[in-house]
């Protein structure tokens, strides 16, 4: 199938403007969204095509409920910052719902339901004690769960939790990019950005042409690397690279429900996802696997046979993601003015479009309530306040 001509050109003047953000994905797209909408101008810069996932599925979950646990959370990072990055989902969800009414979307966003269920790899006792203690630790945070002995059609204790959100993320994506251009702003697609030089303001350099901006927003950390003048490497040793797999297919079955499953244990890390596709459900199992150079979609396709007995695979698709070494995303100024995303992991509708939020206040002057949570220089800074005080002479 041919691919639809780009709505957006390359970048082939010179221009200024108040924000240039680098990449198209939900993070950008929704970061260069907001700062117009603050008032300033704003470049998008993607290298490929904007809205374009690597696997293409048409439908994503956006959740509070962290891919890794609270308990985990509460574990790493203690209760208030457990309970800070909840709330802070939700901020994202209501973000989402508020653009889709405002710009009358038709993503077919709606409420649907996270479950947390035992991983079938661990021993059952194990598994419903882990689950118990997961949703000891929600309810002491003020977090609704409720505890399922059994998941209709997946046979395993779990625990659900409501009010959460999905939304066809293309259909969501080509209406925010095509909201920007205008005014003073623009959207560039097929475009490189080769270097930034100077500081105030920037000189950002792609090709032939340059941008001169006040600020500058990174959502693509790992192709940063790249660009000669920014000082991404340290960011890049707190975030690991991981290959994100999928397999996926379709089923006649009737006894599992739409919604978003996260398999919960000390070495789980997938994920299956149902949706309703009359007269069928699709489905897919996604996971993270360390870097390797192996495609990984082969054992997900296994093991969603195993899961979902009786499915038709139809897709794999495999591809590097990465993730925070601490279980949550560093988002924020890596130097003045600069501001970056970088491991956002499975969560990524959730703290991409919280990550855009974030940007478009750094743009605006405003302080984010979030911005010490997600800070990128939170390990060094609680290094620095464990340290005892240094004794007066």
């Amino acid at each position: 199938m041919t691919q639809a001509p780009s709505p957006y050109p390359s970048l082939a003047f010179n221009l200024r403007v108040d924000a240039v953000v680098m990449g198209g994905g939900i993070t950008g797209i929704t970061a260069a969204y907001l700062i117009k909408k603050a008032g300033c101008t704003v470049a998008l810069v993607e290298p490929q095509r904007c809205a374009m996932s690597g696997a293409g599925w048409p439908t994503v979950h956006a959740t509070a409920v962290p891919h890794g646990g609270m308990a985990k959370l509460v574990d790493g990072l203690g209760p208030e910052t457990a309970k800070a990055v909840w709330e802070a989902g939700f901020a994202a969800i209501a973000r989402i719902r508020a653009n889709v009414r405002d710009e009358r979307i038709n993503c077919q966003f709606g409420w649907a339901s996270v479950c947390r269920y035992g991983s079938p790899a661990t021993e059952p006792s194990v598994a419903r004690a882990a689950l118990w203690r997961e949703a000891t630790i929600a309810a002491s945070l003020g977090i609704d769960v409720v505890e399922l002995d059994t998941i209709r059609g997946l046979g395993a204790p779990g625990l659900l939790f409501e009010g959460q959100a999905r939304f066809q993320t293309a259909s969501y994506l080509t209406v925010l990019a095509d909201r920007i251009p205008g005014g003073g702003s623009y959207v560039f697609e097929d475009t490189v950005i080769d270097a930034v030089d100077g500081h105030r303001p920037f000189i950002i350099r792609c090709g032939d042409y340059r941008m001169t901006a006040d600020h500058l927003v990174v959502t693509t950390p790992l192709a940063g690397l790249a660009v000669r003048g920014l000082a991404l490497t340290a960011l890049a040793a707190r975030v690991r690279t991981v290959h994100r797999a999928v397999a996926s297919g379709t089923t006649d079955r009737s006894d599992l429900a739409e919604g978003l499953y996260w398999e919960h244990g000390a070495t789980a890390g997938e994920s299956l996802i149902v949706e309703r596709s009359q007269p069928r459900l699709d489905v897919r199992l996604e996971g993270m696997r360390d870097a390797a150079g192996r495609d990984a979609s082969a054992g997900l396709a296994r093991r969603l046979c195993e899961r979902v007995p009786g499915v038709r695979l139809t897709h794999r698709w495999s591809g590097p993601s990465e993730e925070p070494v601490d279980d949550l995303p560093y988002i924020g100024s890596f130097a003045p003015r600069q501001f970056v995303a970088a491991g956002l992991g499975p969560n990524e509708a959730t703290f991409g479009t919280l990550a855009g939020m974030m940007a478009a206040d750094a743009v605006s002057g405003k302080i984010s309530p979030w911005r010490d949570r997600f800070s990128v220089d939170r390990g060094a800074r609680a290094r620095e306040a464990s340290l005892p005080a240094a004794s007066s002479a």
